[in-house]
C-alpha cells in the first residue's frame, strides 16, 4: 500500500549532501584567497572573517549551488 513515503538510498560517503562539506568547499575554492595559504596566521584570519561575516557577505545560495559547483568542477560526481 502506497502511503506517500519514498526511501532514498544514499552512498556511504556523500559529501555533496552534507551542509558542512558544502560550506568548506565554498571556503576553500571560492572565498579564501590564495594569499591565505602563505602562512597559518593568514589562513586563520581568513577563516575567522568568513565565520564572522557568514550570512552577510558570505552567502551560499542553495538554489544556484548546483550550477556553481558544476561550473567550477568542484563536484564532478554530482548528477543533475
Amino acid at each position: 500500500m502506497n502511503q506517500g513515503l519514498t526511501l532514498l538510498y544514499l552512498p556511504p560517503y556523500s559529501p555533496q549532501l552534507n551542509i558542512i562539506e558544502i560550506l568548506w568547499r565554498f571556503m576553500k575554492y571560492v572565498w579564501i584567497d590564495y594569499k591565505a595559504y602563505l602562512n597559518f596566521d593568514n589562513l586563520k584570519e581568513y577563516i575567522k572573517t568568513i565565520f564572522e561575516k557568514y550570512g552577510d557577505e558570505f552567502i551560499i545560495n542553495f538554489k544556484q549551488w548546483k550550477d556553481e559547483i558544476s561550473d567550477v568542477k568542484l563536484l564532478p560526481y554530482y548528477n543533475k
